[in-house]
């Protein structure tokens, strides 16, 4: 009797110590963290001059549309975070995070030649 009451209770603290392990991984499990999204504009003059102007692009769908040579002139296209869905929204952001034209085309995920 007593040797099938320690196998009971060898079985109960088995079993509370798993319980206690699958809560404790999936308690404090990690969020995935949301995946990054962007919108994309194409700089629409053939010159270095306007690239902080938000009226001076076009949104876009895909940054791979063709037009951009990548030759490290003037931006093509750019990528930003996709709550900037609109020109107003755009040159507010150009203009608070660049101070200088070079700095766009720093960041552009695409470059073409000034004209």
């Amino acid at each position: 009797m007593m040797k099938n009451l320690k196998s009971l209770m060898f079985g109960l603290v088995a079993l509370v110590l798993a319980f206690g392990l699958v809560f404790s991984v999936s308690a404090f499990k990690q969020i995935s963290a949301k995946k990054k999204m962007y919108s994309y504009w194409r700089y629409n003059p053939n010159t270095e001059a306007g690239t902080l102007n938000g009226y001076n692009y076009i949104k876009i769908d895909d940054p791979q549309e063709p037009g951009c040579e990548d030759e490290n002139e003037i931006p093509c296209i750019i990528q930003v975070d996709d709550t900037i869905i609109s020109q107003p929204a755009l040159d507010t952001y150009l203009n608070n995070t660049f101070t200088t034209e070079d700095e766009v085309i720093q960041i552009a995920v695409h470059t073409k030649a000034e004209l």
